[in-house]
């Protein structure tokens, strides 16, 4: 049975658009049509950046812990955070489901911004992704490029940068990479079964945590070469102790 591994070279914000260029597929992913959103309500910007010590311990939960596990650009993080509720009522809208994925998927878990994000993640089917287009461009977000657009679509608004990796069925009802040069890989089982999270009154499906561990934790092992990244084991950690708690 092959695997979605290989597909999972991406990286995040601009290193991740030059990889896509060079044909390096993203990481991460949702669920079938049917699902439904939770209500947005709206999220306040808070200005500026606020730097904090720094946590020592090897596993941490966000409000758990005794202090902030990294320094957090409020402003930015807000602005994301609100974009994210404007994507969902788009979606709603249009009758899509669309899951986040990544570092925001992680935090609407733990309930709560942990660490700064490069840009927003998410993962749509792909016979919705012309209707999502249209409907986003209304809304004032520009494409911009990326992989291939069987595989994965991207856009940006505001200084954000948002992709969504394009999902299918094969004949047997998995969830496989719906194009590019991975087409038909398979994402790991259960992925789809994530929960409803929320950081604030945004309110967004995820994609499971097992998944999220098990993609932050295999890629390396996936594709030769990635380098285990010190904010994927951090991520683990976190992941794992929101678990327990």
């Amino acid at each position: 049975m092959r695997h979605i591994g290989r597909a999972l070279a991406g990286t995040p914000g601009c290193r991740r658009r030059r990889d896509a260029r060079r044909g390096v597929l993203p990481h991460r992913l949702p669920g079938r049509h049917g699902g439904t959103h939770d209500d947005k309500g709206s999220v306040a910007a808070t200005a500026g950046s606020v730097r904090r010590p720094r946590c020592r311990k090897s596993t941490c939960c966000g409000s758990n812990c005794r202090v902030a596990c990294t320094a957090v650009d409020r402003e930015r993080s807000a602005r994301q955070l609100r974009l994210i509720g404007e994507t969902v009522d788009i979606t709603k809208a249009l009758g899509v489901e669309v899951w986040l994925r990544g570092g925001w998927a992680m935090d609407f878990f733990i309930g709560e911004v942990t660490r700064d994000h490069e840009d927003i993640d998410w993962f749509a089917w792909a016979e919705d992704a012309a209707a999502l287009t249209e409907a986003l461009m209304r809304s004032g977000w520009q494409p911009v490029p990326g992989p291939p657009s069987g595989q994965q679509v991207d856009f940006a608004k505001e200084g954000v940068e948002s992709s969504f990796a394009l999902l299918d069925r094969d004949r047997y009802g998995r969830v496989v990479v719906a194009g590019g040069p991975w087409v038909g890989e398979l994402w790991p089982e259960g992925m789809l079964a994530g929960s409803v999270g929320g950081v604030g009154a945004v309110r967004c499906r995820i994609i499971s945590t097992g998944a999220q561990i098990e993609i932050k934790r295999m890629t390396p092992v996936w594709v030769p070469g990635r380098p285990r990244r010190t904010k994927d084991a951090e991520d683990i950690a976190r992941l794992e102790a929101a678990l327990r708690a």
